[in-house]
């Protein structure tokens, strides 16, 4: 398996043809330190995921807020034979309406996980959003 970790910005300064890939039935993304995304990113990185081959597996790992929303707007941004593992979902503090970001393997999840109240940093916290929209990926 070959890894690949993107971190800090996907946008003009991201050149994809300076990526080396890995030659393997499997490459395995590693998101979490990425920290933003523009339009010149979203190309780049399209760009390179054209340079591998369709028989290659790839998966996606700790994935961001930011790289799921993009993912389920721009068409072919996830890719074929490609599937997220692992992600960060929004959720918000009940009482306080904190911000908070809660990590999900995609294995086995499902949508009552999603929706209970969970506790971080010992505050009771729900989703922040659309379950739809935010798995939207999911059926594509």
């Amino acid at each position: 398996m070959g890894k690949i970790k993107i971190f800090g910005h996907l946008d003009e300064e991201f050149i994809q043809s300076e990526v080396d890939l890995p030659s393997t039935d499997i490459i395995r993304f590693d998101l979490a330190k990425l920290e933003g995304i523009n339009s010149c990113g979203i190309r780049e990185f399209i760009s390179l995921l054209k340079r591998i081959p369709l028989a290659t597996m790839i998966e996606y790992h700790n994935c961001p807020t930011i790289f799921i929303i993009q993912v389920n707007m721009v068409n072919g941004f996830l890719g074929q034979n490609r599937k997220v593992i692992s992600l960060f979902a929004p959720y918000v503090g009940i009482q306080t309406e904190n911000e908070a970001l809660y990590f999900y393997e995609m294995k086995g999840l499902t949508t009552s996980d999603i929706l209970k109240v969970i506790k971080i940093n010992d505050e009771d916290h729900e989703f922040d959003g659309s379950i739809e929209k935010y798995f939207r990926f999911l059926s594509l």
